[in-house]
């Protein structure tokens, strides 16, 4: 019996002093690893370790994230104002790790860990500037890295505010949890943001209680699958002399792949969305794609960045007409089973459906591609939306005589179909020239 406790003892002393120092090397090369991961999928942003100060039990370290040329890069720039000369901020993460199988020196620090693992963390976040000078950022990120390398972190941010450059910020409490394992390609976020709000020159930004979940996998097929929810209470822009509110906004999508062939779906409803000239409007988008060949789907994908990349070339052009044409050779479906808009004039509602009949890639042509089309569209606008357009644009006039415009009670309805090349409308048959489509 003395002697078992004392091999007990002996291989506690292993794990709790003699591990961390092993296991460092391996934590630290798992959190470049999560980074790199992260970021691998897009060549506009670029993960630099600018190394470890690593000691037995802890460990420091410093990474640096940049922003180059693309389209993540170019989508800031306008939002922000920025002329191409100026230099994008630098997000800067410096991690603390506690490393060891069970990371004994965590415990002496906040959301201390004796879980089992590579080892726990704790991050900070600042943001350099081209001129050199360097900004905190609120909140803290927590994490653990398992054995196998997998990440589980905890973003935690304490309500707060401040006042910069002329501009106050303030913003509630927030609280993620991020799952990432780079060895399958899972990663998982859920949480909420409780509010945040921007006050500059008279005027006011609020954005209301985000909330994200997300449980997404990655396929061979250069894209993710899975669940995503986001649920936004509202968005207001407030003026001294007008204010805007959008909201509440909610947003469900999930996708799968069987036998090669991917499903998605999505839900999004919007409330009080402005439309011009036509007040606030509640908008519910019911839409779902089905037997999709995900082969064919992902070369698409990587086509279109290609493209992006090469900033539009000839031949990326002409490769990219060529995936489009085998993916709809492989056949599918695209439904919007709800898509309506809620307007003070009434609600338009639309159910529309196309499916494409699965043909032969190799004589495949956009001709042959309209006449394996099934299509069919059944939509209902308001008399007094039709009246005001009428009155707006005298050509709808004759958009009715024609037959194109129904009026049923107080609704004029659109019911379209289009097979083998044939469109019928209300159902008067209308066919379409072919000739000419190659």
């Amino acid at each position: 019996m003395r002697k078992s406790v004392v091999a007990l003892l002996i291989i506690l002393a292993l794990v709790v002093l003699i591990s961390p120092g092993i296991i460092g090397r391996l934590a630290e090369k798992s959190v470049d690893d999560n980074l790199s991961w992260a970021a691998a999928d897009r060549d506009d942003i670029v993960v630099t370790s600018t190394g470890f100060d690593r000691g037995w039990f802890t460990s420091a370290g410093q990474h640096r994230v940049e922003l180059r040329e693309g389209d993540l890069h170019d989508m800031l720039f306008g939002a922000f104002d920025m002329a191409e000369t100026d230099a994008f901020p630098i997000l800067i993460i410096d991690t603390r790790l506690d490393h060891g199988l069970i990371p004994v020196s965590s415990m002496a620090r906040d959301h201390g860990s004796l879980l089992p693992g590579l080892g726990s963390a704790v991050s900070t976040l600042s943001i350099e500037f081209a001129d050199g000078s360097v900004v905190d950022l609120p909140g803290t990120i927590f994490s653990n890295i398992g054995l196998t390398g997998a990440l589980r972190s905890s973003f935690v941010l304490e309500p707060d505010g401040v006042d910069a450059a002329g501009v106050r910020l303030d913003w509630g409490p927030a609280n993620f949890v991020i799952t990432a394992s780079p060895a399958n390609g899972d990663i998982g976020v859920s949480g909420e943001f409780g509010s945040f709000a921007v006050a500059s020159d008279g005027e006011t930004v609020i954005v209301d209680t985000l909330g994200i979940s997300v449980d997404q996998a990655a396929t061979p097929f250069g894209f993710t699958i899975g669940s995503a929810k986001i649920t936004l209470n509202s968005f207001a822009i407030i003026s001294a002399t007008d204010t805007t509110t959008i909201g509440p906004i909610f947003m469900d999508s999930d996708s799968a792949i069987d036998d090669g062939r991917l499903r998605a779906d999505v839900t999004l409803r919007m409330e009080n969305t402005p439309v011009p000239n036509f007040g606030p409007a509640n908008i519910e988008i019911v839409t779902r794609l089905e037997n999709v060949d995900a082969a064919a789907l992902g070369q698409l994908r990587r086509s279109l960045e290609a493209m992006s990349n090469a900033k539009i070339a000839d031949t990326t052009m002409i490769d990219i007409e060529g995936d489009l044409q085998r993916l709809l050779a492989s056949g599918l479906e695209w439904h919007f089973d709800q898509l309506d808009v809620k307007l003070p004039l009434g609600q338009v509602t639309s159910r529309i459906s196309a499916i494409v009949s699965e043909s032969d890639a190799g004589d495949f042509t956009w001709a042959s591609a309209l006449l394996s089309l099934d299509a069919s569209a059944d939509i209902r606008l308001p008399a007094d939306l039709v009246n005001m357009l009428t009155e707006a644009y005298p050509d709808m006039h004759a958009v009715i005589a024609m037959g194109f415009l129904r009026k049923k009670g107080d609704y004029y309805t659109i019911q379209a179909a289009f097979n083998k090349g044939l469109l019928t409308v209300n159902g008067a048959p209308m066919p379409l020239p072919m000739l000419g489509i190659q």
